[in-house]
This record gives structure tokens, sequence and C-alpha cells, in this order.
């Protein structure tokens, strides 16, 4: 299944524009580990096991 920018930001509790900026590799608060988007058109679309998987992976992980 695919999740629209809107979805994947409310599933992880964050604004769309902080998604916007772990997406652009020339922000400050990129993460190269996030899921990368699909582009269809105009449109941008995640893959909803790889949101999954990228949230357990920070509740898993320890924190520095």
């Amino acid at each position: 299944k695919y999740l629209r920018t809107k979805e994947v930001a409310q599933q992880m509790s964050i604004g769309v524009s902080t998604l916007f900026d772990w997406t652009n590799p020339k922000s400050a608060r990129f993460k190269a580990d996030f899921p990368k988007p699909i582009k269809v058109g105009r449109s941008t679309f995640y893959i909803q096991d790889e949101i999954k998987n990228y949230i357990c992976l920070l509740y898993t992980s320890p924190s520095p």
C-alpha cells in the first residue's frame, strides 16, 4: 500500500514541512536513512511497509 505525504506525517506525529526536510538532501535536517519517496507526476507517495519499519527502528534503536 502507498501512503501520501500527509498520511506519513500523521502516522509519525510530525509536520509535513518536517517530512520535506527529512527527505531533502539540501536541508540541514535531512535523514539519509528515511525511506525514499516515490514521485508520480506531481504526487508523492511512500511505501507503507517501509514507513512502518522505519518507525519500528526509531523505537528499538538506543538513544545517543
